[in-house]
């Protein structure tokens, strides 16, 4: 979140400079407390909130009318690439003001995966670009990532769930076998798919420098130098499947990742 917000916070300036005048800037996040960490900024920014954004599916045709007045006035707008994606298929003329839109994600496959671009498309009737940048987020999930995917294995190799059920039920002693049972992480191998790039190369340096973890990271291309916390970097996903205890995937979602991991492997 900090690297989200001295993104913004370097970037709004700059822009709202470039414009030479002041835009309408638009928060329509999910996530929350973004306009107050954004305050100390000398720029009028609104945060947009709707119901919907409560919402796990979000639809943008469940949106309020005044909702939807604003997003039209909207000439930067601070979102979810699926909130934007969902905007646009809705109606691909709503965000007609719009010139960057900055994505609270580090990607945006989200837009691509979508008909928001074929319904921009279809309605100028040729193959038309998005009028708009829209730029990612980076350097700031890695060590959340990093946390969840060490407490997991941490959680799985220690049974917490079958402890848990236990103290529920007020069982002491029980399936001492099983929870006894466990290997310490410095005998496991952790693959990484992806373990170069900045959210692997943090989950790499957590699991070798926290916790001895033998760290092997699959990479598209050869690599001579191995990053931080990475013992191996290897191209080869067969003998990288092979060695691995656990396996994390963080690679982007493209035509080459997609299916990667199927019943053929």
């Amino acid at each position: 979140m900090k690297y989200l917000l001295l993104t913004l916070s370097i970037l709004l300036p700059i822009t709202v400079k470039a414009l030479y005048h002041q835009p309408k800037v638009v928060i329509f996040s999910s996530i929350q407390n973004l306009h107050s960490t954004l305050a100390d900024l000398d720029i009028d920014i609104q945060d947009l909130y709707d119901n919907e954004l409560e919402s796990i599916d979000f639809d943008a045709s469940c949106l309020k009318p005044s909702t939807f007045e604003v997003l039209k006035e909207a000439e930067i707008l601070i979102t979810e690439p699926k909130i934007l994606a969902n905007i646009l298929e809705h109606d691909p003329d709503i965000l007609q003001k719009l010139r960057w839109c900055q994505s609270t994600f580090a990607g945006v496959d989200a837009i691509f995966k979508s008909n928001a671009l074929k319904a921009w498309k279809d309605s100028k009737q040729r193959d038309a670009p998005f009028p708009f940048i829209v730029t990612r987020i980076s350097g700031c999930f890695g060590q959340p990532i990093a946390e969840w995917v060490i407490g997991r294995i941490i959680s799985f190799e220690r049974n917490f769930k079958l402890m848990d059920n236990n103290q529920v039920k007020r069982k002491w002693g029980e399936n001492l076998g099983v929870l006894k049972s466990y290997r310490n992480l410095s005998d496991l191998t952790l693959v990484i798919l992806g373990g170069c790039g900045d959210i692997g190369s943090c989950i790499a340096k957590v699991a070798k420098l926290g916790f001895a973890m033998k760290v092997i990271a699959y990479t598209k291309h050869s690599r001579i130098d191995a990053p931080t916390g990475v013992d191996e970097c290897t191209t080869d996903l067969s003998h990288a499947l092979k060695s691995a205890d656990y396996l994390v995937s963080v690679l982007p979602s493209t035509p080459e990742t997609r299916g990667l991991l199927s019943r053929s492997v």
